[in-house]
């Protein structure tokens, strides 16, 4: 055959697929995993106490700045230091049922436990409380009816009229802002009655300034419905901040930091907004390629998800085996390590993925 009609047969060829329609990539970086990912499996045995005494429900594990492991060992009030290698450093008190830890850039631990918040400074040998939230009161009055009986007819009076207390703060999480500031420390907490997320400024050395919700109560974008579990970490332009809540097909967010505009869009391949995908979103960690993990405490599984929302994998299940989870509210990542507070099972739990295992 001529060269020049086998030139002009290529070139028809190529034209012939120009009219498919391609998937136009977002303005995201690309997924930090992809679909061929493996599975995690367990590092070591499980942490199961320290200092002597084992673990009582524990609902947290944070790493902090330092790198230590920290852990809120809600049924002994205590929260609990080790290094890597689950080696006891210190124990801390002071809180009572702590339901959170985390560590701001000046290496002070947060904490929150009930209605309480606590910070604990690095010249502190405890924790102290730097705000402890009002209840919420009933504003319909209640009244007190007083039955008098008088031969045949029945006399109903009020004699009285109060004050119904419906129910008490819950704080589930607390955040720092984790970009460096200057004469005081931004925290976010995810308070749990009022369903939204508030801002608090803290000056040293013991002034704690309430700014109000950053997250507002609402079902859709960039506001929360009974958030549970928070997040901050820094990026290349400042820092995002993730949240889980209850709200089915938002149970997961992350918001940039500086105008709290989702960093997810919402597309066919955002698995993590798909309706079903979680039973209750607890608790979120990231790695350092920008995987999400978040941990499903009614699914007893921890669901791994591309910085773009696309589902990668899941691991775990209801049990108390090495990989098996019982009703855990806590998740942490760090060097290539996800830890697990492994709360019904009272334990923490150290996963990798099966290639990262040493041989």
């Amino acid at each position: 055959m001529d060269r020049k009609y086998i030139w002009i047969l290529s070139l028809l060829i190529i034209l012939s697929g120009c009219g498919r329609k391609v998937k136009l990539p977002t303005n995201l970086a690309e997924p930090g995993g992809g679909t061929l990912d493996t599975t995690y499996l367990p590092v070591g045995q499980a942490w199961e106490e320290a200092n002597g005494l084992s673990f009582d429900h524990p609902r947290d594990v944070h790493v902090g700045f330092d790198g230590y492991i920290y852990i809120a060992d809600t049924g002994n009030d205590r929260i609990i230091k080790l290094d890597q290698t689950g080696e006891f450093i210190e124990q801390y008190d002071g809180v009572e049922n702590p339901r959170n830890v985390s560590q701001d850039r000046l290496f002070r631990l947060l904490a929150t436990g009930d209605s309480i918040i606590y910070k604990k400074g690095t010249q502190d040998e405890d924790f102290v409380s730097i705000y402890v939230a009002p209840d919420l009161i009933d504003s319909v009055h209640h009244v007190v009816m007083d039955t008098l009986i008088s031969g045949t007819d029945t006399v109903i009076s009020p004699v009285d009229t109060f004050l119904v207390d419906t129910s008490a703060t819950v704080y589930l999480g607390i955040a720092p802002n984790p970009l460096p500031r200057s004469g005081y420390a931004e925290y976010y907490v995810c308070d749990f009655t009022r369903s939204q997320i508030t801002r608090f400024r803290f000056y040293e050395p013991c002034t704690t300034e309430n700014l109000g919700a950053l997250i507002p109560k609402g079902s859709e974008f960039g506001k929360s419905y009974y958030p549970r579990g928070i997040l901050t970490f820094l990026t290349a332009t400042g820092f995002n901040l993730g949240f889980c809540h209850s709200l089915s097909y938002l149970s997961v967010q992350i918001l940039d930091g500086k105008d709290l505009y989702p960093v997810i869009p919402w597309t066919d391949s955002s698995n993590i907004y798909w309706q079903g995908t979680f039973g209750q979103a607890e608790d979120l960690a990231v790695d350092e390629d920008g995987n999400i993990f978040v941990l499903d405490s009614e699914k007893d599984s921890v669901l791994k998800f591309s910085k773009n929302g696309a589902w990668i994998l899941s691991f775990g299940t209801g049990g108390s085996g090495g990989k098996e989870f019982e009703n855990p509210k806590g998740i942490a990542y760090y060097d290539k390590i996800v830890y697990v507070a492994d709360t019904g099972n009272n334990r923490i739990l150290r996963l990798t993925r099966s290639t990262d295992i040493p041989k």
